[in-house]
């Protein structure tokens, strides 16, 4: 089937849509947080034709990889603005970041804040229960913290055995 206002074209061809304004639209959109999937909906393409123009021209496969970060970074202060307020729906952020970028940031101060592996592990504790985190994400967490306080004492014992060592020669 031929187009009636551009003879010699087909309507399954990249360069139909594509103009000069695309890569800088592109990062426009990207920067609101959106997905590739809304840019597809927004200019009527198909997802096959979106990867043919990252294919075909240059400024626009730059212009995906920058509107990625666009949106990544729009998301990160989204968190960052909203994670204080107890009405924020952490496990639905997380769901939603997951789907889009493929990872999840887990943000709990008071992890880092904790001197003890005990303070640790309360941290971890308290924000399952709060809702901070997932219980998925706090079982990981509590995994990290009991395998670095693994790694302390063994390098305690490494330590005291090496003073002993040298004590006795």
């Amino acid at each position: 089937m031929q187009v009636k206002d551009r003879p010699g074209k087909s309507r399954n061809q990249p360069a139909l849509k594509y103009n000069d304004d695309r890569p800088q639209e592109f990062v426009a959109f990207m920067s609101m947080g959106k997905t590739q999937a809304q840019y597809y909906s927004l200019v009527d393409i198909c997802e096959q034709t979106f990867f043919n123009w990252i294919g075909i021209y240059p400024e626009f496969s730059d212009a995906h990889r920058r509107g990625k970060v666009k949106s990544q970074a729009w998301w990160d202060d989204y968190f960052d603005a909203n994670i204080g307020d107890p009405e924020f729906n952490v496990a639905a952020f997380k769901i939603r970041y997951e789907r889009q970028f493929g990872k999840a940031k887990i943000y709990l101060p008071e992890l880092s804040d904790a001197k003890t592996y005990t303070e640790k592990s309360d941290a971890v504790i308290n924000a399952i229960s709060s809702g901070s985190i997932s219980p998925d994400d706090g079982i990981k967490l509590s995994h990290v913290v009991a395998n670095l306080a693994k790694v302390e004492e063994i390098t305690d014992l490494k330590k005291r055995v090496d003073e002993i060592e040298a004590a006795i020669v």
